[in-house]
């Protein structure tokens, strides 16, 4: 889990507080943040970050239902559910 979201840090996509949210989760196992993943977490302070075992990466904007949509989520999503289908294909 920690190697598909070590990806985010390659790239700044503007969201001042991600790298340091990223950096703390990757002091936890595996297993504690793939089971904070599967719950649903910030990330940053305006973004969401879910993973379904399964089907994959879902990310929003807590403020989602006043500005709609952030498109930076949708970067983030599509950046990790790519990673993880590359990781999926690889290991079949």
């Amino acid at each position: 889990m920690k190697e598909k979201l070590q990806i985010l840090l390659e790239r700044d996509y503007g969201v001042t507080t991600l790298s340091t949210t990223l950096n703390k989760l990757f002091e936890l196992s595996d297993d504690q943040l793939e089971m904070l993943l599967i719950q649903g977490m910030k990330i940053s302070n305006e973004l969401i970050l879910q993973y379904t075992p399964g089907i994959g990466f879902r990310c929003w904007n807590n403020n989602q239902n006043q500005v709609g949509h952030l498109p930076v989520a949708g970067v983030i999503e599509r950046k990790l559910n790519s990673e993880l289908t590359k990781t999926e294909q690889l290991n079949s």
